[in-house]
C-alpha cells in the first residue's frame, strides 16, 4: 500500500538525519491513511513515527501534540495491543518530562507501566526499562522513596532477565545502579 512505502521512505529519511523530508513523508502517509479510512492502529503507528521525528528534531511540543493524537487513535483500537499503548504513553510521558510537565509525565508513565505489566513477563527487560523511566520521574519530582523502590524493582527485573552465565553489566543495569547511587547520595546529604 502507498502508506507503507511513504512510511518506509520517511523512516529512511529520519535515519539519515533528513528530518524535514521525514516529516513530509510521514505526513503524506498519515493523510493517505485518514483519506482511505484505514484502521486506528495504522494511523496511530504512523503518528508515532512522526512524533519520533519531532523528538529527534528536539521539537518536543510538536511531538507531544502528535503523541496525543496517536493516543486518541490507539485508545479507539480494539486490537488489544498493549505494547503499542504502553510505548505511546511512555513516549508522551518522556516528552512531557523534558518540557517540564512533570505531573503529567508521571501520570502518563504510571499508566504506561500498568500496561507494560500486563503485556510483558515479570522478567522482561522492556518492563525494567519502563519502570526505570518511571523511577527517574519520581526522582525528578523529589519523591525519593518511590524512585528508589522503582529503581530496585527495575534492577531485579533486569537481573532476572539475564541468563545465569551473563557476567557483564548491561546498559540498563548500569543506568539503574547509577540511579540508585544518585538517590542514595541525595538521602545521605539530605538534599
Amino acid at each position: 500500500m502507498a502508506y507503507g512505502a511513504l512510511g518506509r521512505i520517511g523512516s529512511c529519511c529520519r535515519q539519515m538525519g533528513n528530518l524535514g523530508d521525514a516529516e513530509k513523508q510521514f505526513r503524506k502517509s498519515i493523510d493517505w491513511l485518514k483519506k482511505h479510512g484505514q484502521d486506528e492502529a495504522q494511523i496511530s503507528a504512523a503518528l508515532n513515527n512522526l512524533a519520533f521525528t519531532y523528538e529527534d528534531w528536539l521539537k518536543y511540543d510538536k511531538a507531544i501534540k502528535t503523541y496525543k493524537e496517536s493516543l486518541k487513535f490507539r485508545r479507539q483500537c480494539d486490537d488489544g495491543n498493549l505494547v503499542e499503548m504502553s510505548a505511546t504513553l511512555m513516549n508522551l510521558g518522556y516528552c512531557c518530562r523534558i518540557t517540564g510537565k512533570l505531573k503529567k509525565s508521571l501520570k502518563l508513565m504510571e499508566e504506561a507501566v500498568k500496561f507494560s505489566r500486563e503485556c510483558y513477563s515479570s522478567s522482561h527487560p522492556l518492563l525494567a526499562r519502563d519502570i526505570c523511566h518511571l523511577s527517574t520521574t519520581y526522582d525528578i519530582l523529589d519523591r525519593k522513596a518511590e524512585a528508589l523502590d522503582r529503581a530496585n524493582e527495575a534492577f531485579d527485573i533486569a537481573k532476572a532477565s539475564l541468563p545465569s552465565s551473563y557476567s557483564q553489566l548491561t546498559e540498563c543495569e548500569y543506568s539503574i545502579l547509577l540511579l540508585k547511587c544518585i538517590i542514595a547520595l541525595y538521602r545521605d546529604t539530605g538534599r
